[in-house]
């Protein structure tokens, strides 16, 4: 095993990778410099992985046919439930989770389910034949999925209307797009693994050969090199952007899905609202809290301000609102409770300047 031996070290440094091993039931993870420890375990079948833009990772578990949600500590609950052999996993940037799922029956069973951040769940697309964990969304909000049956990539408009991307392929398996938009397919090349690259005008190329028949979870981290699992060697391969091959892990039972951990943002608090439940959620992302730290208040008119909003910090808290994007103003305007819980303090604030007034007087 070897450190990452990307160019961009800097950014490169501040991600894990997350992987999980179908065969043991367990999700590893592995810091840049290769070092393992075991994030989840006793879990059935884990097939892909990804993040939501708040940290929590999100596992496709193909035998129970759930999506299991982990908090940055690893505490785990169920997100989703009653799914078909669910495998891959994509995040579009609305935050609404697609679950594809190879379904119970030979072929042209599987479909994508789309789930709302609240869990509600419709089908976004059906008669279809993914393939392990490979689903991914480009940067226009297009939807991409590998059918293993056809040999074809095929994408999907966010209103679920499909095309084929690519043909020929023998048992596509996995994707992903680099920085620059193009599509990375691992797939069988007939003798061995490989990984074709296209371009935006979907000329093929070959980015790499000599894998397993069934290489998959390839995904790019934030330095551009390129990370896949490497089942029947059970090795995790790193390729850097000209496509010179090392090993960065081995000794993996059946590794399958891959995720990189997201770079924090560079704020040292940030505050978010969930209007539903009346709480102001702190959110605190830095170098030494990388996965974030939560803390929640629950906010009420009627009560005095909790410890987390006292007068002298309020304009504090809500000029981070402004560095969040997330607006003061509108905030104020579409949650009552606080503009209420505002006003309170603003009188408050009056009642000790009276009160000073009048001990002067």
């Amino acid at each position: 095993m070897r450190r990452s031996g990307s160019a961009n070290g800097a950014s490169a440094r501040s991600q894990n990778l997350y992987v999980t091993a179908n065969s043991s039931g367990n999700i590893y993870q592995f810091t840049p410099g290769a070092v393992r420890s075991t994030f989840a375990s006793s879990l059935n079948l884990p097939d892909g992985l990804a993040f939501n833009s708040a940290g929590d990772l999100f596992e496709a578990d193909q035998g129970s046919g759930n999506v299991y949600e982990f908090m940055p500590g690893g505490v785990r609950t169920t997100f989703a439930s009653g799914l078909a052999q669910p495998n891959g996993l994509a995040f579009d940037s609305a935050g609404n989770l697609y679950v594809s799922q190879t379904g119970t029956g030979p072929v042209n069973t599987g479909l994508i389910t789309k789930i709302t951040p609240n869990g509600v769940q419709s089908t976004f697309a059906s008669g279809l034949n993914p393939s392990g964990p490979g689903l991914a969304f480009n940067a226009a909000g297009i939807l991409f999925m590998p059918d293993i049956e056809s040999g074809t990539i095929d994408e999907f408009t966010p209103s679920g209307v499909q095309s084929t991307f690519v043909s020929g392929l023998l048992h596509p398996f996995g994707l992903a797009f680099n920085s620059a938009g193009n599509l990375f397919v691992s797939a069988n090349g007939g003798s061995s693994g490989v990984i074709y690259e296209y371009a935006l005008d979907r000329m093929q190329s070959f980015f790499a050969s000599g894998l397993s028949e069934n290489v998959s979870g390839p995904t790019f981290n934030s330095a551009g090199d390129l990370f896949v699992a490497d089942p029947a060697s059970g090795n995790i391969f790193e390729f850097t952007p000209g496509g010179a091959k090392s090993t960065f892990a081995s000794g993996l039972n059946y590794p399958n899905g891959l995720a990189f951990q997201p770079i924090p943002e560079p704020s040292v608090c940030r505050f978010l609202v969930v209007a539903a439940a009346g709480y102001l959620v702190r959110r605190r992302r830095n170098e030494q809290h990388p996965a974030g730290q939560c803390r929640t208040v629950k906010l009420s008119a009627a009560e005095n301000p909790p410890p987390l909003i006292q007068e002298d910090a309020f304009e504090i808290h809500f000029e981070r609102l402004r560095i969040a994007r997330l607006g003061h103003r509108f905030l104020l305007r579409h949650f009552p409770v606080l503009h209420q819980l505002k006003e309170r303090l603003i009188e408050r604030q009056h009642a000790v300047i009276r009160s000073g007034f009048n001990r002067r007087g």
